[in-house]
């Protein structure tokens, strides 16, 4: 019930109303990959994204292909502008899940950041 209203509060209300119930999840289960990535999330939207990167290597070293995680691994990335390191998520991401269309945007920027213009334009293409 937790993650549900976790799930609910970072959908619609922000992050903020969201730690509470990730944390008292993750009191009692701190493998929850859900609960996790959740924070992760937080910590992103706070604008503490080097607080995020160790939550989704957490999951990370459990399920390597987890797009979600690879995404908000990507994400982080970004905001510490490492673009390097978010390209190599976004790119496994969108490998993973072609469609995802967070990755790709995520992707397309990383690119751009860059100055990987035309490949960044190629993709960017598939998002219209």
């Amino acid at each position: 019930v937790r993650l549900a209203v976790a799930r609910v509060a970072l959908d619609r209300r922000g992050a903020a109303d969201a730690r509470p119930h990730l944390e008292w999840v993750l009191a009692r289960a701190p493998d929850d990959a859900e609960a996790l990535l959740g924070l992760a999330r937080c910590e992103i939207e706070a604008g503490r994204a080097a607080a995020a990167v160790p939550l989704a290597e957490r999951v990370l070293a459990r399920e390597p292909e987890s797009v979600p995680a690879r995404v908000l691994r990507g994400r982080a990335a970004l905001e510490l502008r490492d673009h390097a390191t978010a390209e190599g998520h976004l790119r496994a991401a969108t490998r993973a899940a072609p469609s995802d269309g967070d990755a790709l945007a995520l992707l397309v920027r990383a690119l751009r950041e860059q100055a990987k213009d035309g490949e960044a334009a190629e993709l960017a293409a598939r998002l219209a």
